[in-house]
């Protein structure tokens, strides 16, 4: 008969997670590991405890799984509603994200707004961001984004695609206010209108954006020619002038006459693009402009 009960709230937990819309696109779960499970005569799980291991799943073939591990987890029921509206993790927190394996003392996990908050000496490893250190991490498990306060980052690598030389080519001394200019792509990104700074950030491949628009400008600043690394690398590429984006930007007669053109050859290009980035960002240009 227990093992029956048990049977039950497994089952019902796995319905509970297909039919959450804050995790992320996870449908269903795997436990892989519970030293002991508590619960109710209604299906109900309270608390898994003694080491738990488990693993969220995707109907998507392409999505990874989600590996979670903690000491204890226990379940938060809202009366009348047939699924856990948040779920905490406690000791030896670690979930194994696709695109960055998260640890922490303690995570707490809202299904209604699919923020997943770690606390207590949170620390997060990726692809570009090396053991980055927190007072408090928040992932978006819906927008695939995450912040970090009291941040400290041994190393962030903002550059994903290289970038070539020329004359055209974004240097250091290009940019007389580089925290204006990240500040100004930030905003441009958030707003609804149409910009030359959201299009560029559209152009970047998107891990590198979210990196670029979640961590904190004195950190983008310090790693800027890693940032100018990727801006380099868009300036030779046709598609980064648009004159729906640079609509309310006044180009010079070079840059005009540029675009008139039915083609361009590849230095035109570029150089038609630095020009046009010049004007769009002329409140941070340096002397290197």
């Amino acid at each position: 008969m227990r093992m029956n009960i048990l049977a039950a709230a497994l089952a019902l937990l796995t319905a509970a997670a297909q039919a959450q819309t804050g995790m992320g696109g996870y449908a269903s779960m795997a436990i892989e590991k519970a030293g002991q499970i508590t619960g109710g005569f209604d299906g109900t799980i309270q608390e898994m405890s003694g080491g738990v291991s488990i693993v969220l799943k995707s109907d998507d073939p392409e999505k990874s799984d989600l590996p979670i591990q903690a000491g204890s987890i226990t379940f938060d029921w809202p009366q009348g509603q047939a699924q856990p509206s948040r779920i905490v993790l406690s000791g030896n927190v670690r979930i194994k994200h696709p695109d960055a394996d998260v640890s922490a003392d303690r995570a707490d996990w809202n299904f209604d707004t699919g923020e997943l908050v770690f606390t207590g000496n949170p620390v997060m490893t990726s692809a570009r961001v090396q053991g980055m250190k927190g007072e408090k991490m928040t992932l978006d498990m819906e927008k695939g984004t995450f912040s970090v306060t009291g941040v400290s980052v041994p190393m962030l690598d903002l550059n994903g695609a290289g970038g070539a030389g020329g004359a055209d080519m974004l240097r250091p001394d290009a940019i007389a206010d580089m925290a204006g200019l990240v500040n100004a792509l930030k905003a441009a990104w958030s707003a609804e209108a149409a910009s030359p700074g959201k299009h560029i950030l559209s152009l970047i491949e998107s891990g590198n954006r979210q990196q670029l628009l979640n961590s904190p400008t004195n950190l983008v600043v310090e790693n800027s020619k890693l940032l100018l690394k990727q801006l380099n690398a868009l300036l030779p590429r046709e598609d980064f002038y648009n004159a729906g984006a640079w609509a309310g930007v006044a180009l010079g007669d070079e840059a005009q006459a540029l675009a008139a053109k039915e083609t361009l050859e590849e230095k035109e290009r570029t150089h038609l693009n630095r020009l046009a980035f010049n004007a769009a960002f002329a409140a941070y240009m340096g002397g290197g402009a």
